[in-house]
């Protein structure tokens, strides 16, 4: 922890397998949408990190810009970096991203977007410099 840090938050990594987890309706699965049953579960529910399932394409849904404190369009701004077109990138708000993970943990497909964020912007720093 660095010197301006007063907290320390531990989440379970979540690397478990869950036999027959595609049947299950979900009823403590915790979500943004509204496809599990835990919609209706209005109790605190458990957090793990886990991804639950391999690498999935982006469905441009449009969640991730919904729940965007800033406003950017970050499913645009992934394709961009992913097709190598960086200034277009920047252009769908690229450095505004505050990095908070929020788009990352509403993505259905569970993309990592903040990761993707953070590395396309240390890249961007460094080769501007």
């Amino acid at each position: 922890m660095g010197f301006y840090q007063n907290a320390l938050n531990l989440i379970d990594d979540g690397d478990r397998e869950e036999p027959f987890a595609f049947i299950r309706p979900g009823f403590n699965k915790p979500s943004y949408s509204t496809a599990f049953l835990s919609a209706l579960h209005k109790s605190a529910l458990p957090m793990d990190c886990g991804q639950h399932g391999e690498a999935r394409a982006c469905v441009n849904c449009g969640t991730c810009a919904r729940i965007c404190p800033v406003d950017i369009l970050p499913q645009f701004a992934m394709k961009c970096l992913v097709a190598d077109e960086v200034e277009e990138a920047l252009a769908h708000g690229l450095l505004d991203c505050a990095e908070c993970g929020l788009c990352t943990y509403a993505c259905p497909s569970k993309i990592e977007l903040r990761e993707v964020f953070r590395a396309a912007k240390a890249q961007y720093h460094k080769e501007t410099l």
